[in-house]
């Protein structure tokens, strides 16, 4: 079975309202994401709300090895280094994705003049790890299509994704004696790696 990535179907929804609405939770930031926001001068105390998703927005299946990394990632598994948010701030700023370079959990929301407009977390669950909650925080009121509705919801459709790798340990205890010009390690039925010498045919 292949390594895959998928949506559980659970959302994180963030409230712009000031303060505590209907069937808002008031909930610490986890320290991972708090304290790296207050390092790059984004102080959570400074935010308009934060929210996170009441369970796993992504599960993570195939696993042979043990998960290596997940990551905030462009749609080639690159990092977002300014790609398209499709959002823009109430005041008409464009906004553009960055994964952070110190936690590629953590994508940035910014505007050209490098302000941040909101931030995304993701939070490793299970052990080992199957999936991920989102945290989200906004720091500027971001523009809404249709202002005749209070409720008017925006996202990011589809600009945001994740990406995960694992890690296989394997050993040549098993390899079978002689002149072996290369070796298979793996799961038959999946991926598998082939290992050969420097110059296999010398």
């Amino acid at each position: 079975m292949a390594l895959s990535v998928t949506l559980t179907g659970t959302t994180v929804t963030l409230d712009e309202t000031a303060g505590l609405q209907n069937d808002d939770t008031n909930t610490a930031l986890p320290t991972a994401f708090s304290s790296r926001l207050t390092a790059l001068g984004a102080d959570p105390a400074t935010a308009i709300n934060a929210a996170v998703s009441n369970g796993n927005v992504i599960s993570i299946s195939g696993v042979t090895g043990s998960v290596g990394n997940i990551a905030f990632t462009d749609s080639s598994g690159g990092a977002l280094d300014g790609d398209s948010s499709g959002l823009f701030t109430n005041d008409g700023e464009e906004i553009f994705l960055f994964t952070d370079t110190q936690n590629d959990n953590i994508v940035l929301g910014k505007t050209s003049a490098g302000a941040i407009a909101f931030a995304v977390y993701l939070e490793e669950t299970g052990s080992p790890v199957s999936g991920g909650k989102f945290w989200s925080i906004q720091y500027e009121a971001l523009e809404h299509p249709d202002a005749t509705n209070p409720d008017d919801s925006i996202d990011l459709d589809g600009n945001l994704k994740v990406s995960v790798s694992e890690e296989i340990n394997f050993a040549f205890a098993g390899a079978p004696s002689g002149s072996n010009l290369f070796m298979m390690f793996g799961d038959p039925a999946s991926t598998q790696i082939v290992v050969i010498g420097k110059d296999p045919l010398d």
